[in-house]
């Protein structure tokens, strides 16, 4: 018997920032995946047999979207494209990566009449980064007063919460977020984290070293929320008890410069080190001589936020990685006094006092690094992960087939 079928949308397949959705993709195994997109990138990167990419719209086509979006909020040419995709997919169920994708999505799931499952990730979670990133009425490329909508993204989401059948975040927090903030109905929402390949990630007891040279590591897009500049803030601290201490933090980002200047202006240049972009090996070597990760995400001024899992957390956590981090970003992997601490945010003096504590005690820091790998275990295998999402599938699957079932017999 063949297996279910899963479309899986996503505009650009696939970013290398994206492996989230690889790791979905890669790991079913009880439905077939069938990947619809866009453009179809890195290739040789994430290896998939089943994909559709879109042909090129023409310029009366993308006139008519541009025109389709702020009149109806749908792109009504590429709609007709993706229903050509569809076809050879012959889905079951869709799942669109990315809340802006699920909305322009609804009108699919109407004609093809099968479940519509959208994941949230992050700045889906925020209709103002969602206006500056896509455009207040859909486009950031051209925008035609006559014809555009205010609330855009308030107004698409509320269509996709009405006919949308499930609606997914990778953390609870993200998951109330999406309740409250948002308005989505909560008997829709489900917190179904994503998973990383443990095969990849082997564990490696840590312990601390006798002289004093602990090594912390930091691996984020170096931006505001990454909440960066307070674990630098917090170094002169933590150097106090263990003046041999290093600090590397590997990413790029806008606040490279001011994070360095940072850096220079707390005279703790030859302790803490800003790599920058770090080629994949030396990634892997730092995180394996690492005694601990910080991950000190803070909601941003503009109110961008962490939205979920930090995949690199989870590498490191599943590597037997303890870590520090705040309840932004660390809610579902850093279990305090199991795992890690939790910190509060832009609290400098918080982050050093729970790094110390963590180091005060040698054999609390070795069972949780067993911990840490028991916990990924749990948490964290992308097969497991994958499995509770098909679960849903075939919740969703059958329930629309008993309703045709019945409809088609009144």
């Amino acid at each position: 018997m063949s297996k279910p079928i899963v479309a899986h949308i996503s505009t650009t397949y696939l970013k290398p920032s994206e492996t989230f959705i690889y790791s979905f993709v890669n790991n079913h195994k009880n439905y077939e995946p069938f990947v619809i997109c866009e453009e179809w990138i890195n290739k040789e990167m994430f290896p998939t047999e089943n994909v559709w990419q879109m042909p090129k719209l023409n310029i009366f086509e993308r006139i008519e979207n541009l025109a389709s979006k702020q009149l109806f909020i749908r792109n009504t040419a590429s709609e007709r494209k993706y229903l050509v995709g569809l076809s050879k997919a012959k889905p079951d169920i869709v799942l669109a990566h990315f809340g802006q994708i699920g909305v322009y999505a609804t009108p699919l799931r109407e004609k093809l009449n099968i479940p519509l499952v959208t994941y949230f990730y992050g700045i889906d979670l925020d209709y103002n980064k969602l206006a500056v990133e896509l455009g207040e009425s859909g486009s950031n490329k051209l925008h035609i007063p006559l014809l555009s909508r205010k609330n855009y993204w308030q107004d698409g989401y509320k269509r996709l919460w009405e006919k949308g059948d499930a609606f997914l975040t990778f953390s609870a927090k993200s998951r109330a977020y999406l309740i409250a903030v948002l308005g989505a109905p909560e008997e829709k929402v489900y917190s179904i984290p994503g998973g990383i390949n443990l095969s990849h990630f082997k564990f490696k007891q840590r312990n601390l070293p006798e002289n004093g040279e602990i090594k912390f590591v930091t691996v984020n897009r170096l931006v505001e929320k990454k909440g960066v500049e307070y674990a630098i803030k917090a170094m002169p601290q933590i150097l106090k008890k263990y003046p041999k201490a290093t600090y590397d933090i590997m990413g790029k980002g806008p606040l490279l410069e001011s994070l360095q200047a940072l850096v220079d202006k707390l005279g703790v240049g030859d302790r803490v080190k800003l790599l920058g972009f770090t080629p994949d090996e030396v990634l892997v070597k730092k995180l394996d001589e690492a005694h601990m990760f910080l991950n000190p995400s803070v909601v941003a001024k503009d109110g961008d936020i962490e939205g979920w899992v930090n995949v690199t957390l989870m590498e490191s956590i599943a590597s037997g990685l303890p870590c520090i981090a705040t309840y932004e970003s660390g809610s579902e992997t850093v279990i305090p006094g199991y795992t890690g601490y939790i910190c509060a945010e832009r609290d400098e003096n918080d982050l050093a006092e729970n790094v110390l504590t963590l180091l005060c005690d040698s054999k609390k820091y070795e069972r949780m690094s067993k911990n840490c790998r028991e916990l990924a275990e749990r948490n964290f295998d992308a097969k497991k992960q994958t499995g509770k999402l098909e679960f849903l599938f075939d919740e969703l699957v059958d329930k629309g087939r008993n309703l045709k079932n019945r409809n088609s017999n009144l």
